[in-house]
C-alpha cells in the first residue's frame, strides 16, 4: 500500500492493517484493536512487514498500541514510538487535527523532509499534489506544501532570535513570535504550557496571548499537547487565555483556566473568560475549551467562530456558560454552566454540534440561538427551557432534557422543524412549551403536571406518540394542532391525546385517559378522526366533521357534535348526553346509540341492543320513534353505510334552522334543494346527465342540478 490513510477502524487484530507486506508512505492513526492496535492483532500497528516513510501513531491496544511483534518487520524513516531504531521518529508527528479527521503535517512537523526518496514510486501524494518538495519525502500519506515564512515557539528553546523562522531560533512565549508575525505568515507553537506573560486590549483586563494582526496560530502537535493557561478568578487579578482581532485563527489549542473581568464594558471586559474574539469573523478550530469563567457572556468563549472544538466546562454568571454570541459548526459543548440562560450556548448560529449535560435555569442546552442538524442531549434546567429557550431548531433532536419543575423539558418560546423531541421531562410541555412545530415527531416525552408531548404550543403536521402527563393532556394541552397523528398518549385525568385547544384533520388513536376524554378533552376539533380510544373517546368538546369509530366507552360525552359519525363503539353508548346535529350514528353494538342526548336532522339507525333514548329529537330517522317534530322510522336506505342513496327519505327531511353549517362531512353543499338533508355525507347516485351519454355515478354537487327541478312538495 503507498500513500494510503489507514484511520478509525477496530479489530481483534491490527487495528489498522493486519500482517501487510509493505506499507509506503502511508498514515496509520486512531486505529484500536486488543493485538497492534495500528498494526497486526489488537495492538492498533502492523504485524511482520516492510514499513517505509510511514507514520504509525496515535493507536490503541492493550497489547502493542501502534506496531505488534515489530522486530520481525523491515523499517525504514517511520514515526510511531515503538521506533528507537536509525532514521525513525519517536516524537509526535505533528498532524494537523487527527483526531478530526485531517491528517495532513502541520507546519514544522518533524516527519517533513525526513523520508528517504529511494522508497519513493510515485510523483503526487494522496491529494494529488506533488510527492517530494524541498529536497526529501515527507512521511505519511501526504507532502506539506507549505514554501513560506512561519515563526515557531517552543518552551525549551536554548536562542530564541527574531523573527524565529525556525526551532533553533524559536520563541520562548507565543506573543513575540505573534508581534513579528506578518499577514499570510503562521505561528507554530510545540508542546507544552503556555501560563506567563500578558497585555491589555480594553480596560484593565490582561489577555495570556493577543492575536492582534490576522494571523494564523497553530499548535504543533494539537491541544492534548499544547495549553495556554489564565488565571481563574472573577477578580483585579482575573487573566483571559486569548483575545482574536478580525481575520485571525487560532487551532490546536486547550485554553483553561482563563477568566474576564468584573468591571468596565460588560462585552469587552466582562465577558469571554477562555477566547474573546471581535466578532464572528475569527476561526477556533480544533481547540479544547474548558474551565473558563466570565461575569457577563460566555464563559467558554465570546464571538468567533468555532469548529470541531470541545467546549465543556466552562461556567458564567449570565448567559452562555460555554460559548455566547459565537458561531459553531461540529463542536461538543457539554458539562457548562450558565446562572441565568444558555447554559450550553446563548445567541449564535450552531450547525452539527452535540449540546450536552449543560445547566441553567433557562435555556440549559442553548438559548436565543438558531440550530441546525444539532443533538440537545441531558441537558437539565432548574427552572424552564431543558433543551432550548427561545431558540428556532431545525432537524434537530432533542432527548432527555429536563425542566423538572418548570415549562419545556424539550423546548420553550422557539420554532421547531423537522426535530425529534423524544424522553423530555417537565412539569408542564415534557416535550414542548409555547413553540411552533413543523413536521416534528414528539414520543416519550413526560409531564408531572400536563400537556406531555406539547403544552400552550401550535403544531402542524406533526407525530406525538408514546407521551404521557401526570393531570391533563397527555399528547397536547391547551394547544392547536393541525393534520397531526396523536397516538397512544396518556393522561392520568382528562385527554389522553389532547385537553383544550383545537384540532384540524388530525388523527386521534389509540389514546387513554384514566379519568375521561381517551382521545380528546375539551377540545374544538374540525375534520379529526378520533379512533379506538379508551375511557371515551371525547368529552366536553366541540365536533365538527369528525369520524369517531372503535373507541372504548362512550364516544362522545358532553358533546356538540356537528356534521359528525359515529360508529362500531364497544364498551359504551356511541353518544352520552350529548347534542346531535346533523349526525348520522350507525353500527355501534354494545350499549347502543346516543343515550340522553339532544339531536336533530341526524341519523341514527341500525345500533345495538338500540338506538337511545333522547332529551330531545327533532327532524331525525331512528327507531322507535320518539317525540317530536319531523321524526320518521323509515330505513334511511345508505350507499355504503354512510351516504344516502338518491331515493332515500332522509332526502330533504331535515329542518335549515337547526343546520350547523353549510357543508356536509364530505365539505359538499349542504342544501340541495330548500332542505337539508339528514346526517353528515351528501347523497350519491346513478343519474342522467345531459351534457353527456350514458350515466354517472355522481356526489352532491353534480346531484344538487336535478335535485333543484323536483319540487319540494314531491320530495
Amino acid at each position: 500500500m503507498t500513500n494510503c490513510v489507514l484511520a478509525g477502524n477496530l479489530a481483534s487484530s491490527g487495528g489498522g492493517a493486519y500482517d501487510p507486506v509493505a506499507l509506503v508512505n502511508c498514515t496509520v492513526v486512531n486505529n484500536q484493536a486488543t493485538l497492534g492496535g495500528g498494526v497486526y492483532t489488537g495492538d492498533g500497528g502492523v504485524y511482520a512487514g516492510i514499513f517505509r516513510n510511514c507514520i504509525i501513531y496515535f493507536n490503541t491496544a492493550p497489547y502493542g498500541s501502534n506496531v505488534y511483534n515489530f522486530a520481525t518487520s523491515s523499517i525504514s524513516n517511520c514515526c510511531a514510538p515503538e521506533f528507537h531504531l536509525f532514521g525513525c521518529i519517536t516524537n509526535m508527528p505533528g498532524i494537523m487535527a487527527a483526531a478530526f479527521g485531517d491528517y495532513h503535517l502541520q507546519i514544522g512537523s518533524p516527519c517533513i523532509d525526513a523520508g528517504d526518496n529511494s522508497f519513493v514510486s510515485t510523483v503526487s501524494d494522496l491529494d494529488g499534489n506533488p510527492r517530494i518538495i524541498g529536497g526529501n519525502v515527507d512521511l505519511g500519506a501526504y507532502e506539506d506544501q507549505f514554501s513560506g515564512i512561519a515563526h515557531f515557539v517552543s518552551l525549551a528553546g536554548q536562542d530564541p532570535t527574531a523573527p524565529y523562522t525556525n526551532w533553533l531560533t524559536a520563541a520562548t512565549n507565543i506573543q513575540d513570535a505573534i508581534d513579528v508575525a506578518n499577514l499570510g505568515e503562521p505561528v507554530v507553537v510545540s508542546n507544552g504550557v503556555y501560563r506567563t506573560g500578558g497585555r491589555v486590549v480594553y480596560d484593565a483586563l490582561t489577555n495570556r496571548v493577543v492575536i492582534n494582526n490576522p494571523v494564523a496560530v497553530e499548535s504543533l502537535n494539537g491541544p492534548a499537547a499544547t495549553s495556554i493557561l489564565g488565571n481563574w478568578t472573577i477578580s483585579a487579578n482575573a487573566v483571559r487565555c486569548v483575545y482574536m482581532t478580525n481575520g485571525a485563527t487560532l487551532m490546536g489549542f486547550t485554553l483553561t483556566n482563563g477568566a474576564s473581568g468584573v468591571s468596565g464594558d460588560i462585552y469587552q471586559s466582562q465577558s469571554g473568560g477562555g477566547v474573546w474574539s471581535e466578532s464572528t469573523n475569527t476561526l477556533i478550530a480544533d481547540c479544547v475549551i474548558n474551565r473558563n469563567v466570565a461575569a457577563y457572556y460566555g464563559g467558554g468563549a465570546y464571538s468567533g467562530t468555532l469548529t470541531n472544538c470541545l467546549i465543556y466546562a466552562n461556567q458564567v454568571s449570565r448567559y452562555g456558560g460555554g460559548t455566547a454570541f459565537s458561531t459553531l459548526a461540529n463542536c461538543i459543548v457539554s458539562n457548562n454552566v450558565a446562572s441565568t440562560s444558555g447554559g450550553g450556548t446563548s445567541g449564535g448560529f450552531l450547525t452539527g454540534c452535540l449540546l450536552m449535560a449543560n445547566t441553567a435555569n433557562f435555556g440549559a442546552g442553548a438559548s436565543s440561538n438558531i440550530l441546525i442538524n444539532c443533538t440537545l442531549a441531558g441537558n437539565a434546567a432548574k427552572k424552564s427551557g431543558g433543551g432550548a429557550y427561545y431558540c428556532s431548531l431545525t432537524n434537530c433532536l432533542l432527548s432527555g432534557n429536563t425542566a423538572t419543575n418548570g415549562y419545556g423539558g424539550g423546548a420553550l418560546y422557539g420554532i421547531l422543524a423537522g426535530c425529534t423531541v423524544s424522553n423530555n421531562l417537565a412539569g408542564n410541555g415534557g416535550g414542548s412549551c409555547s413553540n411552533a412545530l413543523y413536521n416534528c415527531i414528539l414520543t416519550s416525552n413526560t409531564a408531572t403536571n400536563n400537556g406531555g408531548a406539547i403544552f400552550y404550543a401550535n403544531a402542524s403536521s406533526c407525530l406525538l406518540t408514546n407521551n404521557s402527563a401526570n393531570n391533563f393532556g397527555g399528547g397536547s394541552f391547551f394547544s392547536n394542532i393541525t393534520n397531526c397523528t396523536v397516538q397512544q398518549n396518556y393522561a392520568s385525568y382528562f385527554g389522553g391525546g389532547s385537553a383544550w385547544g383545537n384540532s384540524r384533520g388530525c388523527l386521534y388513536t389509540n389514546n387513554l385517559a384514566w379519568a375521561f376524554g381517551g382521545g380528546i378533552y375539551s377540545n374544538t376539533a374540525f375534520n379529526c378522526i378520533i379512533s379506538s380510544n379508551r375511557n371515551y373517546g371525547s368529552y366536553g368538546s366541540t365536533l365538527n366533521g369528525c369520524w369517531l369509530m372503535w373507541n372504548g366507552g362512550d364516544s362522545s360525552v358532553h358533546d356538540v357534535l356537528n356534521n359528525c359519525i359515529i360508529q362500531s363503539t364497544y364498551n359504551g353508548h356511541a353518544a352520552n348526553e350529548s347534542t346531535l346535529n346533523n349526525c348520522t350514528v350507525t353500527l355501534n353494538n354494545s350499549l347502543g346509540g346516543a343515550n340522553f342526548c339532544y339531536v336533530t336532522n341526524s341519523i341514527i339507525y341500525n345500533n345495538y341492543p338500540n338506538n337511545g333514548y333522547f332529551y330531545g329529537a327533532a327532524y331525525c330517522c331512528t327507531t322507535p320513534l320518539p317525540s317530536g317534530p319531523g321524526n320518521f322510522t323509515t330505513a334511511p336506505i345508505f350507499v355504503d353505510a354512510y351516504h344516502q342513496q338518491s331515493n332515500s327519505p332522509c332526502i330533504n327531511a331535515g329542518n335549515n334552522a337547526f343546520a350547523p353549517g353549510a357543508t356536509d362531512f364530505d365539505g359538499r353543499p349542504r342544501i340541495l334543494a330548500t332542505r337539508w338533508m339528514l346526517a353528515p355525507p351528501s347523497f350519491k347516485a346513478s343519474v342522467s346527465n345531459p351534457s353527456s351519454s350514458g350515466s354517472a355515478n355522481t356526489d352532491c354537487p353534480r346531484m344538487a342540478r336535478w335535485i333543484m327541478w323536483i319540487p319540494i312538495a314531491q320530495a
